[in-house]
């Protein structure tokens, strides 16, 4: 199966939902924008939603691709399983 434009961006970023920069210095939001995300807030959240209907789910300390609800992150769903 083809990865989705968030998990692209996921890998681009090392998988590491702590870190918001890639090793050649490229910022989380500046990628997003790149690649067609539309970008809205909700209090202290950003979530970037990309053209094929991904989307990763941020805050100020950390990111995540988002999880089966809007605005969740998904390392949240495995952790409740």
């Amino acid at each position: 199966m083809a990865m989705t434009i968030a998990e692209k961006v996921s890998a681009l970023m090392g998988d590491r939902g702590d870190t918001f920069l890639t090793e050649d210095g490229r910022h989380l939001h500046d990628i997003a924008l790149e690649l067609g995300a539309t970008v809205e807030t909700n209090r202290h959240l950003w979530r970037y939603e990309f053209p094929d209907g991904s989307a990763i789910v941020a805050c100020e300390l950390y990111w995540d691709l988002e999880g089966s609800k809007p605005w969740s992150f998904a390392g949240e769903e495995v952790l409740e399983e």
